[in-house]
């Protein structure tokens, strides 16, 4: 009996050293990148001598070496890119929101000049969307006109009018397939603009969102619901009634996939599929959101009075 109660205390020794084998072979290696693991922390790392529960102080500090961990290896993986993020510089009083796309290709090389183009469309105003990869653009425009083209080259896949305006468009999961807000539906064409499915619980949708990690394509319009509808399954997921009216301005945190919605009394609200009620509201300005726009770790809003206030965006 006690030597078989003597061998569960030396494997659970061992796997502790294992554990701080692990720990000190990453400090040793966080030192050695020293200012280069700090730019791809989030924050600072939570102490976890004092927490008294044993299981939530495992936990914490299981999250505490995985962040630590993927900041060092993004700092590795860094010293791979064998260019530089390019950038813009004025000199004296010029101010770069002035610089004209002209000037911008007239001092850029020529691979750069090369990815500038110009569109004349006749149909607008447009919305327009890029795929994940970078390589085909989306646009549709109100008055009904839907165009799928492969920018670089000039290659239009697929052109089609649909006879009623569209008020939004978003690619799925690939060019393969795409989603149009239409007048009353939202409605899902394939590259050949071939119609596949017309989703009729998305009623008037205004903006739509497609959340490539879990498959769910979110809408909301003129009722204030947002929808989000498993384009896998087909089944509707959630409804959530928002309280705010009509809602014309939607878009994701990339980081976390938080749907943010501005709307019309100058309210941001923040929302997850899996609770009723918003996680955030915070008001942002005192006349209606227009847009969003949203970073690493802030969020842009142009209101209605010329005004665009940036506000961290950790939800």
């Amino acid at each position: 009996m006690e030597a078989a109660a003597a061998a569960p205390s030396g494997s659970g020794s061992g796997a502790q050293k294992r554990k701080r084998k692990r720990r000190k072979k990453q400090q040793k290696g966080a030192r050695a990148l020293g200012a280069d693991v700090k730019k791809f922390q989030r924050g600072d790392a939570v102490p976890t001598r004092r927490i008294a529960d044993q299981k939530l102080r495992g936990q914490m500090a299981r999250s505490e070496y995985l962040a630590q961990e993927a900041a060092v290896r993004a700092a590795k993986s860094e010293i791979l890119q064998p260019h530089e993020a390019g950038f813009v510089e004025a000199e004296g009083m010029e101010k770069t929101f002035k610089f004209t796309q002209d000037q911008i290709k007239a001092n850029v090389d020529k691979a750069s000049a090369r990815k500038i183009f110009d569109l004349s469309l006749e149909y607008g105003p447009y919305r327009m969307r890029y795929s994940r990869n970078g390589r085909h653009l989306l646009l549709g425009g109100q008055k009904g006109h839907l165009a799928l083209m492969e920018w670089a080259s000039g290659k239009l896949k697929t052109e089609l009018y649909v006879n009623e305006s569209t008020r939004d468009v978003s690619f799925l999961h690939n060019e393969t397939l795409f989603a149009v807000a239409q007048k009353k539906y939202v409605f899902i064409y394939d590259n050949k603009g071939l119609e596949v499915h017309r989703l009729k619980h998305h009623i008037e949708p205004l903006r739509l969102e497609f959340l490539p990690y879990h498959l769910l394509l979110a809408s909301v319009g003129n009722a204030g619901f947002l929808k989000y509808q498993d384009v896998s399954t087909g089944d509707l997921v959630a409804e959530l009634r928002t309280g705010k009216g009509k809602c014309a301005c939607m878009r994701q945190n990339a980081s976390n996939a938080v749907m943010h919605l501005g709307h019309g009394n100058g309210t941001v609200s923040l929302w997850s599929p899996t609770v009723n009620t918003p996680l955030v509201s915070l008001l942002a300005h005192r006349g209606p959101v227009l847009s969003l726009a949203i970073g690493a770790c802030k969020m842009l809003l142009p209101g209605l009075r010329c005004r665009a206030a940036p506000l961290p965006a950790h939800c």
